[in-house]
This record gives C-alpha cells, sequence and structure tokens, in this order.
C-alpha cells in the first residue's frame, strides 16, 4: 500500500499542530509522519486504519499514533457529516529533557507503546475531550498545558494497542508502491463482489505468486486476510449504526450464505455478529 510522507506544519509560535474540527467527510488518504497524532473522533463513522488493522471508527474514537506508523480514516457511504481533532508534536518539541522528568514516566512509556497504535477507553474519552475540544480557544502557552494533561490522563489508561506485533511498515520503491496502491485500491472499491486473487494479479500484470509475497511483506497480512479484514470492519459499522438484518448485511459486503459470514465474524472479532450488534449499538 502506497504510504505517503506527510510534512507536518506548524505555526509561527506553536511548537506542535493543532488541527481543529471542522465538518468534512473523510477520505481514504494513507500516509504516515515522523510526528506522534493523537486524534479525536468528535463525529461521523466509518473505518479506521492504522499499520496492519482495519477497524471501525464513531464518536468519541481516541488513539495515539507513533511516528512513521501508517494510518487513515475512511467515512461511511451514508456519512457525509464527520469532525475530529488532530494534534500532531514532535517527541523533543519542548526539549530533549522533558520526558526524564520522573513525573513524566508514564507517558513516556505510552509513547513508547504508541508505535503500534494505541486506543482509549471511553472513561478517557469523556475526561480527555473537554481538554482537547478547550485548545481551540486557548492561548500558545495553555494549549501545552493541556496537551500535556491529555497526555497525562491517556497514560493512567495505558491504552489498548491497535495494531499487530508482527507489523513493521516496509519501505517502497515508486514502481512497488504504485503497484501495491492500485491493488489496495482496487479492493477497497471491490470487496463487496467475489475477488479472485489470480485475476487480480493477471489486472495488474504480476504473478498471483507475485502478488502474495509483495502483498505480505508491504501490508503485515495476507490478501485473503485483508479482504476478509475490510468485509468484516464494514459489517461492523452496518451493525452498530443501522437496523439492516444481519443476513443483508452479510451479502452487502461479499459473503454469500450466512454460516460463512458468521464463521469468519467470530474469527476477527471473537463474538458473533448478533452480540457485537447489542454491544455496539447507539
Amino acid at each position: 500500500m502506497k504510504v505517503k510522507i506527510e510534512k507536518v506544519l506548524q505555526g509561527v509560535e506553536t511548537s506542535f499542530s493543532y488541527m481543529a474540527p471542522k465538518k468534512t467527510n473523510f477520505h481514504f488518504s494513507w500516509h504516515c509522519h515522523k510526528e506522534y497524532e493523537l486524534t479525536i473522533i468528535l463525529e461521523g463513522t466509518g473505518q479506521r486504519f492504522i499499520g496492519d488493522s482495519i477497524d471501525p471508527f464513531t464518536d468519541g474514537d481516541l488513539v495515539l499514533i507513533g511516528p512513521d506508523l501508517p494510518h487513515t480514516w475512511l467515512s461511511s457511504d451514508q456519512d457525509r457529516s464527520s469532525s475530529a481533532i488532530a494534534i500532531q508534536f514532535d517527541r523533543e518539541f519542548l526539549g530533549g529533557g522533558l520526558w526524564r522528568a520522573p513525573e513524566l514516566n508514564a507517558v513516556r512509556r505510552m509513547l513508547d507503546r504508541s508505535a503500534r497504535g494505541l486506543r482509549f477507553s471511553r472513561l478517557v474519552v469523556e475526561m480527555v475531550a473537554p481538554v482537547l475540544q478547550a485548545m481551540g480557544d486557548s492561548s500558545p502557552s495553555q494549549r501545552v498545558v493541556n496537551l500535556l494533561q491529555a497526555l497525562s490522563i491517556c497514560a493512567e489508561d495505558g491504552g489498548e494497542e491497535v495494531t499487530g506485533a508482527y507489523y513493521a511498515p516496509a519501505h517502497l520503491d515508486s514502481a512497488v508502491s504504485a503497484r501495491i496502491t492500485e491493488i489496495c485500491e482496487w479492493i477497497m472499491e471491490h470487496f463487496d463482489q467475489p475477488i479472485y486473487q489470480p485475476a487480480l494479479a493477471e489486472r495488474v500484470g504480476i504473478s498471483s505468486t507475485a502478488l502474495s509475497r509483495l502483498f505480505k511483506k508491504h501490508t503485515g497480512r495476507t490478501f485473503s486476510a485483508y479482504v476478509q479484514e475490510l468485509r468484516i470492519g464494514k459489517a461492523c459499522e452496518l451493525l452498530a449504526h443501522t437496523d439492516r438484518a444481519i443476513t443483508d448485511i452479510c451479502y452487502e459486503v461479499g459473503y454469500n450464505n450466512l454460516s460463512n459470514f458468521n464463521r469468519q465474524f467470530l474469527k476477527n472479532k471473537n463474538i458473533s455478529p448478533r452480540s457485537y450488534r447489542n454491544e455496539h449499538r447507539h
């Protein structure tokens, strides 16, 4: 999957980037940067991609993403009104000695763990959200205080790692990058239809074996596992935010029978579709 290297811009009077919320629709833009990123979804639903993970997001989704970890968000087809706050900061934005202070040991450990991405609990979100929202009207110096406060609250919880232990982004040359991007974009557009790896390999001009090898190396999972995760992620979104029958959702996300859908859902989420709906309905 092609990774866009993003240059994070800072203001003249600031040492980190604060992106205020605005109504928009999140489009798939696979990218990474050397800064840490703390992002909270204020409004919206869809799928969140971090490293090798594909998970649904909704209001209150709070994640900390470490440097050089590819990520993006994709709004659902039904959702045309999304907003988020994103804060991007360098580890030494207040000087190299900041994290050596014993009072910030927990925050330092959390930043180290964020190399795999961290997702925080609803309890943390309830405490952190007003702190981050207050930054919009704060002075530059107060924003620093708010950021440290938000990180301290998150560190008390610790967060749950998002990506797999084996995930490590691979560096791509331009030709390989373009090919992986073409493959992934095609899958994104057609995952709700039958997908045959040999036919897709022929479409992009490589052998099926080469496609398997490239995909595993550069996305951290097999071709079939990636397709399954996209389908299950979309199913999670529909289960949580619509009243559609589970059978209808099964067919809509690309499965041709309910038993296989239930089996794959349980394998990916360790819970049945019906139980997932009961736990995540708004």
